[in-house]
């Protein structure tokens, strides 16, 4: 990976060149048990093992302006950890009526950390994150009403974090500046809210499907255990979550007198406003996005040949998706979304 940082003078120009090599491997076994303990009652129980592994080196060296390595910063090699553990899931089902479904579960995960890709600095990626882990509580509902022409589901959820895996950037680790983003375990969060989703048969052809969730998240408890944290993010949002994220399809299957079909599909997806970092910072939110995905198709009468043409972001909005800031080199950077894209199809089934 090499980086070429250009700022504005007086800073000057820093060339620098990381090479990464991690292999990781994961090994598990899950089973489940569902024990009818009524006709209308039923309970669930589930186990996981796992084991997972991961070995590896880091490597950085400096650069001259035209890519040759100056100076190896630092050669780390034999970088190796691991984790293992025994994952439950307890479940209870109710069903209440032939169109009434209810449910709540709890189940535990983990996410593995592992170590950094190579940073400008030595601590930085030879520091390996523990596991990330999870405990989630689940009470829902699936339901068919109208006479099964509408189906809704809705879920209650609760995830409890803790060893919460957050992507630093900026961070004194031993007295040095890390520019680069440093994986650490920062404590304890949790994520709260509902699923709702619906599906309704509008007419014999035409079909509507909404799905919302509602999200609220929290930091309970933050620290830095590779060295000094920037500041106390206490109170503030996980990154990347949505207070409402809303997505509506609508389809129309048109048969025609040749045997043949015509399909249009309408599809409205929106995601309120978001941060991209733990600190919550103003100039690293990203904005509410709407967008609107079109399409249109036609079946040959013999059904083997499908002939479409999707219009993605149709109104041609235009978003940021991700903003990086690195002060310390004077970096403001931004990606945006895709602008209006058109694909056009040809489909044959054997």
């Amino acid at each position: 990976r090499i980086v070429d940082q250009i700022p504005p003078p007086p800073k000057t120009r820093t060339d620098t060149d990381g090479v990464t090599r991690l292999e990781t491997t994961d090994v598990g076994v899950y089973g489940q048990a569902h024990y009818r303990w009524t006709d209308e009652i039923g309970l669930t129980a589930g186990l996981r093992a796992y084991r997972t592994a991961q070995t590896g080196a880091n490597q950085f060296w400096s650069l001259d302006a035209q890519q040759v390595r100056t100076q190896n910063v630092y050669t780390a090699t034999g970088l190796s950890t691991s984790s293992k553990g025994l994952l439950p899931r307890l479940g209870i089902d109710w069903q209440a009526s032939r169109d009434e479904y209810l449910y709540a579960s709890f189940a535990m995960g983990q996410k593995f950390g592992g170590f950094n890709r190579a940073t400008a600095s030595e601590r930085a990626s030879t520091y390996a994150a523990h596991p990330e882990k999870v405990s989630t509580w689940e009470l829902g509902s699936k339901s068919r009403l109208a006479g099964g022409r509408v189906t809704a589901d809705v879920a209650l959820f609760l995830n409890d974090y803790s060893d919460y895996l957050a992507a630093l950037q900026n961070t004194v680790i031993d007295g040095v500046l890390v520019p680069d983003q440093v994986l650490v375990n920062a404590g304890k969060a949790k994520t709260y809210g509902a699923d709702i989703d619906l599906a309704a048969k509008l007419a014999e052809r035409t079909d509507l499907s909404l799905s919302l969730e509602l999200l609220r998240t929290r930091i309970d408890q933050f620290e830095n255990p590779t060295g000094a944290a920037l500041s106390n993010y206490v109170g503030n949002e996980l990154p990347y979550a949505s207070h409402q994220s809303l997505s509506v399809n609508l389809e129309h299957v048109q048969p025609l007198a040749d045997g043949s079909s015509l399909g249009f599909t309408a599809a409205l997806q929106h995601l309120s406003r978001q941060y991209t970092d733990v600190q919550n910072s103003a100039t690293g939110a990203v904005v509410a996005q709407t967008c609107l995905n079109l399409g249109a198709s036609w079946l040959t009468p013999q059904r083997g040949w499908t002939f479409s043409l999707r219009v993605r972001n149709a109104t041609n909005r235009t978003y940021v998706v991700l903003r990086t800031k690195i002060p310390s080199v004077d970096v403001d950077a931004a990606n945006y979304n895709a602008p209006r894209t058109l694909l056009a199809t040809v489909r044959h089934d054997f």
